[in-house]
């Protein structure tokens, strides 16, 4: 039976993210949209206007007023300016608005038609989760930077909206506090001073390093539950036996890839290409690989790209007699475009058939310009986070996300909104089948991911849990996608 789930907002100000100004936060749920208020799509192909009307619900001419050099016609790539009319704090009644200064309290009691992912029925704990989430929204700082990082924050909140609605209807009463902690030490300390901040058996939350620390010092001294949802450079997880690190640490990460790199290449000619100055370095990255293959007795060559010369070198370099395997210094598009026109050539003259690449997260958000490159040379990334645009959950939540919120999620790596769901799911489902104590969490849930794998692992007896879950995502010549995952 389908329980009512209560969402207890607690903020500053309630908010919704507008690019065009800091004052675009709106107490009314459903409030209509200034006439000059915005968000920003990116054209793919095959699109026109009229389709991108239709999607958002808009009129054409409306496109037009905001972009008028489109009415001359779009590109491949280009950004437009959506209005943001009649847009609806979730439209589902995620929450009615009271007249308190600072707190805002609903009752969500209007189901969605579509369930993204069904959640297995569990009545192990039936006791409401209480669950507090801490994030740099920008509402209550003068000096706060309305960019793509705040939109980013509220995309994450958003989708983690989502998945309580999704709980919802499986029973799981969820009260969700959500706190505004702000860019300064102050901010999240008048947080951290809450008494019913206590009360809480799950934090999620913080994005800098210092705001991570302090939160974990205070879940550490309450025994509360801390996940750790952006960052992989904290240390927290060595020291405090109640977080959990979502996203793995650099050099964690970096030596399970190169060992899955060396078990899948280690018959390949492995190539190097340096790419000088790009932003975009993986050096440490590239440096943790070539250890390993040391330590392993394998030879590796290295080329430093030159534009004059690089056709010319890269074929001197390959094997005919095996496999060749390139890895790039830099996982920018730039340094991907310089080495694909010469590798293409290669392979399409049937000079060099066994050429593959392998590359970087970032990769995904080539998808729309690269993916026929990845094919042809059948190219391998290594990723936290993957989206299957071919699952049939992924349909429906951008299906619902529009519905909720008449615009689809940011084209960014990892995606927000569905790294909010993901950890909802996740952490709501393992404390109401586990419950709260510290040896329920000895054996990973299994859990069906939109886009993060879980698989956490506790580092030593006086530590945390860290993501141990990473994808290898192969694009194989019959233009079909293997996703494997390394544990």
């Amino acid at each position: 039976m389908v329980k009512r789930i209560l969402f207890t907002i607690v903020l500053t100000t309630v908010y919704f993210y507008n690019v065009e100004s800091r004052e675009s936060f709106h107490s009314d749920p459903n409030f209509s949209a200034r006439e000059n208020a915005y968000f920003l799509h990116q054209v793919e192909k095959g699109q026109t206007i009229y389709s991108i009307s239709v999607f958002y619900g808009v009129t054409v001419e409306a496109i037009y007023k905001l972009n008028p050099e489109s009415e001359k016609g779009i590109k491949i790539g280009e950004s437009l300016k959506i209005p943001q009319q009649n847009i609806s704090a979730p439209s589902k009644d995620a929450f009615t608005v009271k007249a308190k200064e600072s707190e805002i309290k609903s009752e969500t009691e209007t189901e969605t038609e579509t369930e993204i992912i069904p959640v297995p029925e569990a009545t192990i704990n039936t006791a409401s989760i209480n669950v507090a989430l801490l994030l740099p929204f920008g509402t209550v700082d003068r000096d706060a930077d309305p960019s793509n990082q705040n939109q980013r924050l509220v995309e994450y909140y958003e989708g983690f909206l989502l998945a309580l609605d999704s709980l919802k209807k499986a029973g799981i009463s969820v009260n969700l506090h959500v706190y505004d902690i702000g860019n300064h030490a102050e901010s999240l300390q008048t947080i951290l001073n809450k008494k019913e901040l206590k009360d809480n058996h799950l934090i999620i939350g913080g994005k800098t390093e210092e705001q991570i620390k302090s939160i974990s010092d205070y879940s550490q001294t309450n025994g509360i539950w801390y996940a750790v949802p952006f960052s992989s450079k904290a240390d927290e997880t060595l020291v405090n036996p109640y977080v959990f690190q979502i996203n793995p640490p650099q050099a964690l990460l970096y030596s399970s890839v190169s060992q899955a790199f060396i078990d899948k290449y280690k018959e390949y000619r492995i190539i190097f290409v340096n790419i000088p100055n790009m932003a975009d370095s993986q050096s440490k990255f590239i440096q943790t690989l070539q250890i390993h293959l040391s330590k392993k007795n394998l030879q590796y060559n290295e080329l430093v790209y030159n534009a004059s010369t690089f056709a010319i070198n890269i074929r001197e370099a390959l094997s005919k007699d095996k496999k060749n395997i390139i890895v790039l210094s830099s996982a920018s598009s730039t340094a991907l475009m310089r080495v694909m026109s010469p590798l293409k050539s290669l392979k399409e003259s049937n000079t060099f058939t066994d050429v593959s690449l392998f590359g970087y997260p970032e990769w995904q958000t080539y998808f729309k310009d690269h993916i026929d490159d990845f094919f042809l040379t059948n190219a391998c990334l290594y990723s936290v986070f993957y989206v299957d645009h071919a699952n049939e959950n992924i349909r429906k939540f951008y299906e619902t996300f529009k519905s909720w919120y008449r615009k689809i999620p940011t084209n960014t790596y990892p995606k927000y909104g569905l790294l909010g769901y993901d950890t909802g799911m996740y952490f709501i489902q393992m404390f109401h089948r586990q419950g709260t104590a510290c040896d329920a969490f000895a054996e990973p849930m299994k859990y069906q991911s939109l886009q993060s794998g879980f698989y956490f692992k506790r580092l030593s007896e006086w530590g945390g849990f860290v993501n141990n879950n990473v994808f290898l995502i192969d694009f194989l010549p019959d233009y079909t996608i293997k996703k494997t995952v390394i544990k």
